[in-house]
């Protein structure tokens, strides 16, 4: 049988970061805190003037035509002129519930895939909605 082989992790990141650095633009990552509501504890409400603000690097990439059709073949919730970034890991673990700002606008975050081999987070792939 072959043997395999373990990712190097550390070397991987080092890489994601150099790439989105060279290419990314800088935003802040407001880090929205929730508070359970007392009448529907199933739900939360967003605590804004308490979210943590990080500084963080992202590859704003926009959706192509045939990409943009392939994902409203599988999700019709898509919308048009959605971009997707790319992220590297940092010193926190990014949540759909939070909110980016870019350019001075607060723009909204539909969904975060992490690329995580062996439980370690390499990259994130964000959609946004502007």
């Amino acid at each position: 049988m072959p043997e395999v082989k373990h990712l190097d992790n550390d070397r991987y990141i080092a890489l994601a970061k150099r790439l989105i650095e060279k290419s990314g633009q800088k935003v802040k990552w407001r880090i929205n805190l929730e508070t359970p509501d007392a009448d529907k504890p199933w739900k939360t409400q967003p605590i804004t003037e308490d979210a943590e603000d990080k500084d963080v690097i992202i590859a704003f990439l926009p959706r192509d035509r045939l990409d943009t059709q392939l994902i409203r073949a599988t999700d019709q919730s898509i919308p048009i002129g959605s971009v997707y970034g790319l992220m590297a890991p940092g010193d926190f673990s990014p949540s759909a519930k939070d909110t980016v700002i870019r350019d001075g606008n607060e723009i909204r975050i539909n969904s975060i895939d992490t690329l995580s081999p062996a439980g370690v987070p390499l990259l994130y792939t964000i959609d946004f909605s502007l």
